[in-house]
């Protein structure tokens, strides 16, 4: 039973792992497009550091998986 709560946990945290990864990909490029149209390097450092967190999450993310993995 408590196998089966940490799967369920695991996955939900997969889930939401990969939700904030689509979200900050989708929000890093909108601001790089509005920092080439502005020429504004501030919103192009913001959307850098947004790349470096999906960056960071989705290597999380993997490092999970590896770890879900191993065997027992």
């Amino acid at each position: 039973m408590a196998v089966d709560n940490k799967i369920q946990s695991l996955k939900r945290r997969k889930l939401e792992l990969s939700t904030d990864i689509d979200s900050l990909t989708a929000s890093s490029n909108q601001l790089a497009e509005k920092a080439e149209i502005s020429r504004d390097m501030s919103i192009l450092v913001k959307s850098t550091a947004m790349r470096k967190a999906c960056k960071e999450k989705t290597a999380k993310m993997t490092a999970g998986q590896a770890v879900g993995r191993q065997a027992p």
